[in-house]
């Protein structure tokens, strides 16, 4: 820790940013639990806008930038990626099924409109008829990929009981599926139909019957528990195929290929 204070007090010395901040006490309260957890064992003095006392002894006090801090903290600890966050979150093969059952809905929804987010270049705003008999909107990352024409009027699958939440200023009420491939150094994506399942239909693993009970909403982070992978061109969890109305759910492209 010596050694840390003793970098930061060097950063903090070049960088020199000292500016008091009035900021609201939540925040305030914010900063101080961090640093703490920062500086175990040590005193804050006092948290400013861009710097940060800590009280050594009573005749010591020392003042750290925040970005400096930033700086050695992610050095020592650096974030998780996002692939690594998601291999950590996924749950072991054999409970990845039963949490799918219990949690996760997919259904069929047919892509009725597609705009153009206007705050997002790689943004659809796509709107389905996902059989409740009220239309539903899902924003999309396949602006590069895949064009309008590609899209309107198939029956995608959707995961309709993703928390909805609003996407440079649109609501988003869940996620459209698609495969992540490579052909080549190209990257690809290929949405997931059932163009022979009707908007409402859901999906269930091979074998297993539908249930009309609605399952409760979802975040992302529990959507992710659960891999789906699509392995010899069938999609599947664990192993398992999903289908729907009785019919597997298949890529075209790829035989083996990433699903979300």
């Amino acid at each position: 820790l010596f050694l840390i204070i003793g970098i930061l007090t060097i950063l903090s010395g070049i960088i020199g940013l000292f500016t008091l901040y009035d900021k609201p006490k939540e925040e305030k309260s914010q900063d101080i639990k961090y640093f703490k957890r920062i500086f175990y064992g040590f005193k804050i003095s006092s948290v400013k806008e861009k710097s940060v006392v800590l009280e050594i002894d009573d005749n010591v006090k020392v003042e750290f930038n925040k970005t400096a801090i930033a700086t050695v903290v992610n050095k020592i600890n650096p974030p998780a990626d996002k692939k690594s966050k998601k291999e950590k979150t996924s749950l072991p093969p054999e409970e990845q099924c039963e949490f799918f059952n219990e949690n996760i809905e997919l259904k069929v929804a047919k892509i009725l409109k597609i705009e153009n987010n206007p705050e997002a270049e790689k943004l659809y705003i796509e709107t389905l008829d996902d059989g409740s008999g009220k239309e539903r909107i899902i924003q999309s990352g396949l602006r590069e990929f895949l064009s309008p024409e590609e899209l309107i009027g198939k029956n995608v699958i959707i995961v309709s009981n993703l928390q909805s939440r609003k996407i440079r200023g649109v609501e988003s009420r869940g996620m459209l599926l698609a495969a992540s491939f490579k052909d080549g150094e190209k990257e690809c994506v290929e949405v997931l139909q059932a163009p022979w399942a009707k908007p409402g239909d859901k999906v269930v693993l091979e074998g297993e019957s539908t249930s009309n009970e609605e399952k409760l909403e979802i975040s992302g982070d529990e959507f992710f528990k659960v891999q789906i992978k699509a392995q010899n061109h069938n999609v599947q969890i664990a192993g398992k195929n999903l289908s729907v109305s009785g019919t597997n759910l298949k890529i075209e492209k790829a035989s083996e290929a990433e699903i979300g």
